[in-house]
């Protein structure tokens, strides 16, 4: 101990991460994260050409298990910002009939309420909605040459009713259903995006799929007190094309295509904040075969969601600026006799650390169809890293003035005039 005063040190600058930009210093406040994982298991009984059969017993969580859960995060100073359904292991077996079982991870991402937002202002609601899907495929076991058509007039509806009384979206997740709440006639309750994600190319005979009731939840937040306050949405289709190019293999590469910067840039530009980024199942894919090459192409809609306070349509100072990591997660596939199992571990977590202790909020965890294939990892084995877009946003923060005592200049002695 000495008789000087000691220095506070400055705490070391974030660890860069593989596959992230270096970060430019940030003025704000950091973002920090609190997960919650839900991992859920599903069985499915399909034909031999991979479409499902009427009735299949696809369950999902109650939404009142993970609604409780993250709510009461609420009371403890956290907002949620996306909820993400991942799947996280896949098990076909069978020749004729095909068994496949699935584990998907649920997963909350909160993060925890900055200083300039007042505590307990809001509270979570989920509300249930629906998207009625169809799938046209044609030719025999061949992949790609489809195409999927999805209403998702329920889901809008849905928004701008709950935003007249108040409330605010915060994400929009494909789920499932409850066995207990199909209400759909003729309708097969089902869960999108197998292993192969949303928009995955598809197996089997031509012709057209049973109509399909994706399970979608709604998160909501709902102010718990009075206010005028209402908040108005825009939504922005863009399209995603996601090719690739096999030559000879199994070892071709996968190119995702979207213009988000366009259509973020334009509306964060005048005012409006990005709220969700949600894949609406419309897609297309077909496949272009050469003598020693083949190439697959699907287009996939994705649509953006942004949100503006109503009083505040006029004015366009911007608030907000959005930017995007492109993440890889790695997995394993492997091949048995009538078996083929693959898991895949999105850890994403050290990215979002990372991200928000620049004030980046995740907006969405978007998972594209592309999957890129490392090699082999044993006898009948193979690696590969699923492609997946992380979208966050920040505040826009401009240089505060200094507080520290400026020390003026003494002024010039009086000369006494002559």
């Amino acid at each position: 101990m000495g008789s000087g005063g000691s220095k506070k040190s400055k705490p070391p600058p974030p660890k860069t991460i593989p596959g992230v930009p270096p970060q430019p210093p940030y003025l704000g406040p950091p973002c920090d994260y609190r997960i919650e994982n839900f991992m859920v298991p599903y069985v499915v009984q399909t034909d031999f050409a991979f479409m499902p059969t009427q009735g299949m017993p696809l369950n999902t969580l109650d939404v009142n298990v993970y609604n409780v859960t993250l709510g009461s995060l609420y009371d403890m100073g956290y907002r949620l910002v996306t909820f993400a359904v991942v799947p996280a292991s896949l098990t076909v077996s069978g020749f004729v009939t095909a068994n496949v079982k699935q584990t998907h991870k649920y997963q909350g991402i909160c993060r925890k309420l900055p200083d300039d937002e007042m505590p307990q202002q809001w509270s979570l609601k989920v509300v249930k909605s629906w998207l009625p899907s169809t799938v046209f495929t044609y030719g025999l076991f061949r992949l790609g040459d489809a195409n999927s058509t999805a209403d998702s007039n329920h889901i809008f509806q849905t928004i701008v009713s709950e935003a007249a009384q108040g409330a605010r979206l915060v994400c929009i997740e494909i789920t499932g259903f409850n066995s207990q709440n199909v209400s759909q006639p003729g309708a097969t309750s089902a869960m999108a995006g197998a292993f192969g994600g949303q928009g995955a190319m598809n197996l089997c005979f031509f012709g057209q799929s049973p109509n399909m009731i994706l399970g979608v939840d709604i998160f909501l937040e709902i102010p718990r007190n009075p206010t005028s306050t209402r908040y108005v949405y825009q939504c922005v289709t863009i399209p995603m094309k996601v090719t690739w190019l096999m030559a000879m293999s199994m070892g071709g590469k996968w190119k995702v295509e979207l213009d988000w910067a366009g259509v973020t840039s334009q509306y964060l530009g005048t005012g409006w904040k990005l709220v969700e980024v949600f894949m609406d199942q419309n897609n297309s894919s077909f496949r272009d075969n050469a003598f020693f090459t083949s190439k697959i192409t699907i287009n996939q809609n994705c649509i953006f969601f942004f949100e503006k306070e109503q009083s505040k349509l006029n004015d366009n100072t911007p608030l907000y600026e959005a930017t995007m990591a492109e993440y890889h997660a790695p997995g394993k596939m492997t091949g048995g006799i009538g078996t083929t199992t693959a898991s895949f571990n999105p850890a994403w977590e050290p990215v979002l650390t990372h991200m928000g202790a620049f004030g980046w909020e995740l907006v969405k965890i978007l998972d594209t169809p592309a999957m890129n294939f490392d090699g082999m990892a044993g006898f009948g084995s193979l690696t590969f890293k699923k492609i997946m877009f992380l979208f966050l946003q920040r505040k826009i923060v401009t240089a505060a003035p200094s507080t520290e005592e400026k020390t003026e200049p003494a002024p010039a002695p009086a000369i006494p005039p002559s």
